[in-house]
């Protein structure tokens, strides 16, 4: 997360406060272990961003798409690699930088494969929900901010739309 902010130019001393103390071991993570039985296949996960900060994957099939120039493209499933997706969260408090990073738009097919149960690892890295997110420029000069939770309304309201 670090060099994340350090790439978007907010100066270092209002790290903590732009992450809503993200960056000073404050927030929440947690992580999911998902399950996929693809022999009854549904429809997977609909296009969507992740609200948090930081979404790490272990894919350990295909499915999960990005969308790219408005298409969606496969992601490869390369062993022992991970996935890394940018949330809201961090374009949020990136908004106003000299290099603002966007949150990755991405759905999961359910296909078959090879093995009909499949497993992923999925680590969600988010602000604290009653928490304060707040943007800076370069010059730290502050241009905004949200509640966490009233940020993830919004997402949530457009998201169900």
């Amino acid at each position: 997360m670090g060099e994340v902010l350090r790439q978007s130019g907010i100066p270092e001393s209002l790290w903590g406060r732009a992450s809503g103390g993200y960056s000073l071991g404050e927030g929440t993570a947690f992580l999911n272990f998902v399950h996929y039985d693809t022999r009854n296949p549904d429809l997977g996960l609909r296009p969507h961003t992740d609200y948090g900060f930081v979404t790490i994957l272990d894919a350990t099939a295909p499915g999960l798409q990005i969308k790219i120039a408005g298409d969606f493209v496969d992601v490869p499933v390369l062993p022992g690699h991970l996935i890394i997706n940018f949330g809201e969260a961090l374009h949020f408090v990136t908004a106003y930088s000299e290099r603002s990073v966007g949150a990755v738009v991405h759905r999961v097919l359910s296909q078959q494969s090879i093995d009909p149960l499949r497993h992923g690892i999925v680590y969600f890295a988010n602000p604290d929900l009653e928490g304060m997110l707040w943007q800076f420029d370069a010059k730290g000069e502050v241009k905004g901010n949200s509640s966490v939770q009233g940020l993830f309304a919004l997402l949530e309201k457009n998201l169900t739309e």
